[in-house]
């Protein structure tokens, strides 16, 4: 399956990188965004950038996470892959312009977005219009251990758990990343399974960013239980590695206090 338009490529859109003296540091950049739920899950886009340790190559990703909403399981399946690199055969270059030259890796078993979402009787996400998410009060830090997260809407769906749950399953999502990616090539020694893999992400190496709340009063549009989420980012680039992760929080903590 070739790379989607639309939706897809503009969660790959590519920026032209500049051209400096010497060789820039590993750099893996990654971010979840949401593509759509139902009833039993919540269907994610997340997308990844490899500068290969280079300025004038990268490699890009897409993945549909597919989130279990009653155990926060994940499944990931390739959407698309895209190599670009200096075209240096491009005639008629201006002095200090790169021209791009982009390559279509995407893997024969990958899946189009819009039918994972259809086959699982979802609704696709729409920025800025309605949709089936509601505000969120959160208290309690990851530094502190204790997290607390509320709905606002008065629909009596609350969230309370230790920290340290969320930071082991922002890692074990960049583990399946590497997984996926296996041993693709990039300059030196480094894969892109050395700078994903085996992160033990503390509370000073990540932040909760935002709270997403699916389902609401009834289960809203979705059906089912509300479900909650959290948006960490975590890493840091100059250290090789920067991700904001959308984790789901786990059942067992709703209910815990009341709101």
């Amino acid at each position: 399956m070739r790379c989607l338009a639309g939706a897809i490529m503009l969660s790959l859109a590519l920026g032209l990188a500049g051209r400096a003296g010497a060789t820039p540091p590993d750099v893996i950049d990654v971010s979840d965004e949401v593509f759509g739920f139902s009833q039993d899950s919540i269907v994610l886009l997340r997308s990844l950038r490899d500068n290969l340790g280079l300025y004038t190559a990268e490699r890009r990703y897409a993945f549909l996470v597919t989130v279990d909403r009653a155990s926060g399981a994940e499944s990931l399946q390739p959407v698309c892959q895209i190599y670009r690199h200096e075209d240096t055969d491009q005639a008629g270059n201006a002095p200090g312009v790169l021209s791009w030259a982009s390559h279509d890796e995407t893997p024969d078993d990958a899946v189009n977005p819009w039918d994972v979402l259809a086959a699982a009787g979802g609704s696709p996400f729409r920025p800025g219009g309605f949709q089936d998410i509601e505000a969120a009060g959160l208290s309690g830090s990851l530094a502190a251990g204790a997290i607390r997260i509320s709905a606002e809407s008065g629909s009596n769906a609350a969230w309370s758990g230790e920290g340290a749950v969320l930071l082991t399953g922002a890692g074990a999502r960049l583990d399946a990343v590497a997984d996926r990616l296996g041993d693709m090539p990039r300059m030196g020694p480094l894969r892109a399974g050395d700078l994903l893999r085996d992160q033990a992400f503390g509370p000073e190496s990540c932040t909760i960013a935002d709270v997403l709340i699916f389902g609401g009063i009834a289960g809203g549009m979705t059906g089912g239980e509300p479900s909650a989420m959290l948006r960490m980012d975590c890493g840091d680039a100059e250290e090789g590695l920067a991700a904001s992760l959308l984790v789901a929080v786990p059942m067992g903590w709703r209910g815990a206090i009341a709101p």
